[in-house]
């Protein structure tokens, strides 16, 4: 069964973080109602505030991780992926934080499938062209994980609240698409209020890894959207550089049953490829979700600038310097020489 849906836009999907190049794209909140013709695509997650109530959470070092082999077909409620340092020991591991009972807990991500049934079918305007890049036409129908959470659809997200990482991270990590396998294609998007142009984060129909920075201590959620039923496999590569020096890399396997008889072959469906190449090994930071594209944090440009003026400064000091040096040079020779005509 297909449905139109109509709902709630929200603004803004990032909790309190320090303004970057993230913050240019920031969304004055609003609520408005999507005609049930137009595909109900939610709002963007780009702001450096948190506006909508909905994304307000608190992580804490004390929530449980489940034992590695604990299976879970999560059907409906909260879900964020992200990195967990354990304040003992130290390990960092990716995982997905479940947030659909209480407490909350986080589950490893090879033992966890998110179904994605025909609830979750949403079908693309007739007459707009702004969603080609999904590789679906106007007017057919795709399966939406959406950006603002709806009854009965895996709400997924990604979080890096965790507040060891906080502590020990540098400034943010970089979230990289690293590959899918499934029938149709895949993509990742955020959409502002209104009838704002979408912004796509990630696509399978880029045969590259495309990473996109995310700043500490942020709660964002995005459309997941794929155009055909069956086992979908979206491989994410997590980059963590840490205040030593070093970087910590994971790359996880997520599994979407898409449909309504996906869920048994899901069970047991393996990644069978290779994982896309990383595009940021080497580099000091990763892509900034605003852009999608290779830009570094506003911090970085922001540092960049500061330097360039403060040799800008240097320069124009040493060069009043030598002028005026110059300045008394030529003083004194005419002195001399004024000097020179009198005893003459």
């Amino acid at each position: 069964m297909s449905t139109n849906l109509k709902f709630r836009i929200p603004v803004a999907c990032l909790s309190k973080a320090r303004v970057g190049v993230l913050a240019t794209s920031m969304v004055i909140a609003s609520s408005i109602a999507v005609p049930a013709a137009h595909i109900a695509f939610p709002a963007a997650a780009l702001a450096q505030t948190q506006d909508d109530p909905s994304l307000e959470q608190t992580v804490t070092d004390s929530e449980d991780v489940v034992p590695l082999g604990t299976q879970k077909v999560f059907d409906h409620g909260h879900a964020d992926l992200g990195p967990v340092v354990d304040s003992d020991s130290g390990e960092t591991r990716f995982l997905v934080r479940d947030d659909s009972e209480f407490p909350p807990k986080w589950r490893h991500l090879s033992d966890t499938i998110f179904l994605v049934d025909d609830s979750a079918k949403q079908t693309l305007p007739e007459e707009a062209q702004s969603f080609d890049f999904t590789g679906a036409q106007p007017g057919s129908q795709v399966w939406v994980i959406p950006q603002s959470e709806v009854h009965g659809v895996p709400w997924l997200g990604w979080n890096t609240q965790n507040p060891t990482l906080t502590k020990t991270a540098d400034r943010g990590i970089t979230l990289e698409f690293a590959g899918h396998e499934g029938d149709g294609q895949f993509s990742l998007f955020l959409q502002n209020g209104g009838f704002a142009e979408p912004q796509v984060l990630w696509t399978s129909a880029k045969k590259e890894s495309q990473p996109m920075w995310v700043d500490l201590n942020t709660h964002t959620h995005a459309n997941w959207v794929f155009t055909q039923p069956g086992v979908h496999k979206v491989a994410v590569r997590a980059l963590i550089p840490l205040l030593d020096g070093t970087t910590k890399e994971f790359t996880e396997v997520l599994t979407f049953a898409v449909g309504k008889d996906a869920l048994e072959e899901a069970k047991s469906a393996q990644w069978e490829g290779e994982y896309l190449p990383s595009s940021t090994k080497g580099e000091e930071k990763g892509a900034s979700a605003s852009s999608t594209a290779k830009d570094a944090p506003a911090s970085e440009k922001s540092s960049s600038v500061a330097v360039w003026i403060f040799v800008a400064m240097i320069l124009i000091a040493l060069g009043f310097v030598v002028a005026g040096l110059r300045m008394r040079a030529s003083a004194k020779k005419r002195k001399e020489t004024a000097a020179q005509n009198g005893q003459r």
